[in-house]
């Protein structure tokens, strides 16, 4: 496991127009700013995360008002497989493992402070909700021409955006 130590910069965004976009996140420490290719789900289980540890800590609500600064990627290191997050009580830090889907790339492991995380958090629920609207039957994300709902066996009458 490669440790990044402490972060300079931590985001998550996303590139793309609505249906088709890439969740990235992105981290920047003293070895230089570094992309990695995530899923929408994981963008939003980490934020869902950081901020239930930031409540559990009495930090809710920190640096959720700051912007993380997410930056278009440069070079994607890899995909994210899994993502760990604790609350280290001796530094006050967030630390961040981050494990990738192939073998041969190396996990890593980097520190947050608390108003980055709230920041993150903040930045990644915008992206995520910037995307496609929800169908008001199944939940399910909806094209601009609808899409087939299974709530209704494929009928589309009168079921737009």
């Amino acid at each position: 496991m490669i440790n990044l130590g402490a972060a300079s910069i931590f985001s998550a965004g996303a590139v793309g127009v609505p249906g088709d976009r890439r969740f990235y996140l992105q981290i920047e420490t003293a070895t230089g700013q570094r992309w990695y290719l995530c899923e929408k789900s994981q963008v939003g289980a980490l934020a869902a995360a950081g901020e239930e540890i930031l409540e559990r800590n009495d930090l809710a609500g920190a640096g959720a008002d700051t912007a993380a600064g997410f930056a278009p990627p440069g070079d994607v290191e890899w995909r994210i497989g899994q993502i760990a997050i604790e609350f280290d009580d001796d530094t006050s830090m967030i630390e961040i493992v981050v494990v990738p889907t192939e073998d041969e790339d190396e996990a890593i492991r980097f520190e947050v402070t608390p108003q980055q995380m709230g920041a993150m958090a903040a930045e990644a629920g915008r992206a995520i909700s910037a995307g496609r609207p929800e169908c008001p039957r199944c939940g399910l994300a909806m094209d601009a021409e609808g899409h087939t709902c299974p709530t209704t066996n494929g009928d589309l009458r009168g079921h737009r955006p």
